[in-house]
């Protein structure tokens, strides 16, 4: 995975200060993420967004890694994320409509034919 932020770098020659950045932050940015988000797959998917956020601004933060300040900084964007993150998966959850698939098998193509492409199309614009 490190080869994808290394790739995200402005400055080639960050490479080196990005490892040493990635070994010493990674864990901590995932147990962050999972303290928010409980399971280790939304996890693993909230670091990756914070550390790909941080390879791309990375010629702007201070390469001081034992700031505390730097320290506190990644905490609470990585705590930030993860809520947007959960906010985004509960929202995505209480939308999903429990359908049974026969339903759609049990239209005739005459009444789908009824249907015009103006009446489909909002019916997909008004979708969450």
């Amino acid at each position: 995975m490190l080869f994808m932020y290394l790739a995200l770098l402005q400055n080639p020659e960050d490479e080196q200060l990005f490892e040493t950045f990635y070994n010493k932050f990674y864990n901590i940015i995932y147990y962050i993420a999972k303290d928010h988000l409980h399971t280790k797959e939304a996890a693993e998917d909230c670091a990756h967004e914070v550390l790909m956020y941080f390879a791309k601004e990375f010629h702007n933060i201070p390469h001081d890694f034992d700031d505390k300040k730097l320290c506190n900084f990644i905490k609470i964007v990585t705590k930030n994320m993860a809520i947007d993150m959960y906010r985004k998966e509960k929202k995505h959850l209480f939308h999903v409509v429990d359908t049974d698939i026969d339903d759609f098998y049990n239209i005739s193509t005459k009444e789908f034919d009824i249907v015009d492409e103006i009446t489909l199309k909002e019916a997909f614009d008004k979708m969450p």
